[in-house]
């Protein structure tokens, strides 16, 4: 039934599942270009609810070519006939495979994902998905996942993508910005018709066995930021203003598709006379003119789209959302339908389909058998998941650790400026790398070892009746089998590396904190700049109409300056003064001790509340986030109170 089809994609949709399940009375159909599948009649009014879309079992339905038209045709034979798939955690997807026949051979699972797909999503079903774009909230507009082979070079499959990128675009009116091209992920700025967008391709496994090799390629809109730090200006009302591609066949179904899981999901939303209503049950309501394939087509693209797109909704539910058929979104996909389908076709070209098979003449030698890249992936999966079950005894260190580092990023962004102005030495807070990420050697040893013993290759007749992805599927449980003895026998001492490791490197990033405040307050004699400010931030705090009792010269180094609304707002190691000016009026100046005040910031409103006694003072940022202002005041309290301490257990704490 349906709901044995809907798993995640890594053990449904990457796995095709023969079956002999095809109807006798009905005409199979296999012309080049078209999808072949199987079904049945319907019986009793219920349309095939015993035909599973699961790999190769499919209704005798042609994509291009159907033999005739059937009065009991519906939208759900449609949906065998879209080869559309649910799936629990990444929602609809549409199989594209056979629209990219290459060399009469097509691609064994491409998915084009009809709803965005989020970090969150993707990363419970594949390992190696990094960096996050952004706060990992940003949706794609597109997400197409493809099964790669895990005996190509991972730089092979980046160049057939990098250079698809390069031949979509026309020279003379298109713009390609390359932003990352490392191990397995690529990521560029493109413009094409006038219209920017990201685009992000990255090699990852699925996380469930058999561990397949997954390419995933995203187009995202591109950050104005993003666009400026590139130096692509692109004016706003110029946008879209060129003709786009509207006969792309993978992106015309994909938009189809869209277009039915709406329908579906619209449908099941409501009741059928008292009863809930299942798209697959013959009270789901069906249009009269679908008859055939051809009339669902049309009638699913004349749906009208939306004008707006994924950046105006305000869902939690993404599955709610379809770029396809959203005007602004619709654009573009058209704008970069050529890019994805040229690396589609390059990554064909490139041998890196599971499809591409050739007879073995001689044995592969093991070490070259899987991409290495491909097996230090599949390592680290497996080593964090074995982590995993023993976290909890460095859960506190890698807590303080991440909270550490927060830390330092925020107080080094902020106090930036003015370590600069002072002309200050910058010490160096770089994180230092796990002490399980230099293990190459260890996973090309184990790799060579466990495929020479596991006699895969010594057999020379039965390689003669192999062919080479054959080879490769049976080396890959092999090698999985190895990393998972190795890091049991291994893992007591790998989780007293890292326990020890967290250790140290908590302390040396208490230290960089600890120093730098330190400098920077010790500027004021070294530094003429910081003599100067300090002057004036006094001359300004001597006309305070609310001031602490005396100030204290050595603490009046300014650490952080910004504007506020109609003044502006002074943060030094052991004050924050306000200097605000109303109309008509003369200026009005509060100074605050840090250690009797208590700040809170919301971003929403721009407001930073400064409590003291029981009073409220409010002021408003301007060009910085409140949030951010209310924790550098308070880890200045705490280097404060740290400073004037021995030991470092209150700043930890």
């Amino acid at each position: 039934q349906l709901s044995e089809a809907d798993s995640a994609i890594s053990s449904s949709i990457m796995t095709s599942v023969p079956t002999s399940d095809v109807s006798e009375s009905a005409p199979v159909v296999t012309p080049r270009l078209t999808r072949k599948m199987e079904g049945s009649k319907r019986t009793s009014g219920r349309p095939c609810t015993n035909q599973v879309v699961d790999g190769a079992r499919r209704s005798l339905l042609s994509r291009k070519n159907y033999p005739g038209t059937r009065e009991d045709y519906t939208l759900y034979d449609h949906y065998t006939y879209l080869k559309l798939k649910k799936t629990g955690t990444l929602g609809f997807a549409c199989d594209i495979s056979d629209l990219l026949y290459i060399d009469d051979a097509a691609p064994a699972s491409v998915f084009d994902f009809c709803q965005p797909v989020t970090d969150d999503a993707l990363s419970s079903e594949f390992y190696g998905l990094c960096p996050r774009l952004g706060d990992g909230t940003r949706l794609p507009v597109r997400t197409v996942a493809v099964r790669i082979r895990p005996d190509v070079l991972s730089g092979g499959i980046i160049n057939a993508v990098h250079a698809a990128v390069v031949a979509s675009s026309n020279q003379t009116t298109d713009r390609v910005q390359l932003l990352r091209r490392q191990g397995g992920h690529l990521q560029a700025i493109l413009v094409q018709n006038n219209i920017p967008y990201l685009y992000d391709a990255q090699l990852v496994v699925t996380r469930k066995t058999p561990h397949e090799r997954v390419l995933i390629l995203r187009i995202y809109y591109p950050k104005e930021e993003e666009l400026a730090e590139n130096q692509i200006l692109v004016p706003i009302s110029a946008r879209g203003s060129s003709a786009l591609d509207d006969q792309n066949d993978l992106i015309l179904s994909l938009r189809e598709a869209c277009a039915l899981v709406k329908l579906i999901r619209a449908a099941e939303s409501f009741s059928h006379e008292g009863k809930a209503v299942h798209w697959e049950d013959s009270t789901f309501p069906n249009p009269k003119n679908v008859r055939s394939p051809k009339t669902a087509t049309k009638h699913l693209r004349s749906i009208g789209s939306q004008s707006t797109s994924i950046t105006d909704q305000r869902t939690k539910n993404n599955f709610e959302l379809f770029p396809s058929l959203y005007s602004r979104d619709w654009k573009l996909i058209q704008a970069s339908a050529e890019t994805v389908k040229l690396s589609l076709l390059r990554l064909g070209d490139s041998h890196t389909y599971r499809s591409k098979v050739q007879v073995l003449d001689r044995a592969p030698e093991p070490s070259g058998l899987l991409d290495m890249h491909y097996c230090v992936q599949l390592y680290l999966m497996l080593r964090d998941s074995s982590l995993r079950d023993v976290q909890d005894i460095f859960k506190t260190t890698k807590r303080h650790i991440d909270e550490a580092i927060a830390v330092n990023s925020l107080f080094g962004a902020l106090a930036r400026p003015k370590m600069e102005a002072y002309e200050l030495e910058q010490i160096n807070d770089e994180t230092e790398s796990s002490p399980l990420d230099d293990e190459l050697e260890v996973i090309q040893s184990i790799v060579t070892t466990s495929i020479q013993n596991s006699g895969i290759l010594k057999n020379k007749d039965r390689l003669k009746s192999m062919s080479n992805i054959e080879v490769v599927e049976a080396a890959i449980p092999v090698v999985t089998e190895a990393f998972e003895d190795y890091l049991r026998q291994t893992q007591n001492e790998r989780v007293e590396r890292l326990r020890d490791h967290g250790t140290k490197m908590l302390a040396k990033k208490e230290s960089w904190l600890i120093s730098t405040y330190l400098s920077i307050r010790q500027a004021c004699t070294t530094s003429k700049k910081a003599i100067e400010e300090r002057e004036a931030f006094l001359g300004i705090a001597r006309d305070a109409s609310r001031c602490c009792d005396s100030l204290d010269l050595r603490q009046s180094v300014v650490f952080l300056e910004f504007q506020v609304d109609r003044g502006r707002c002074w943060v030094s190691a052991k004050y924050l003064m306000v200097a605000v000016r109303q109309m008509f009026q003369r200026q009005k100046v509060l100074v605050f001790d840090l250690e009797r005040i208590k700040v809170r910031g919301t971003q929403a409103s721009r407001r930073l509340e400064i409590i003291q006694g029981g009073e409220a003072y409010v002021i408003h940022p301007v060009g910085i986030d409140a949030r951010d202002v209310a924790k550098f005041v308070v880890l200045m309290k705490l280097l404060l109170r740290n400073t004037k301490t021995s030991t470092n257990n209150s700043f930890r704490s």
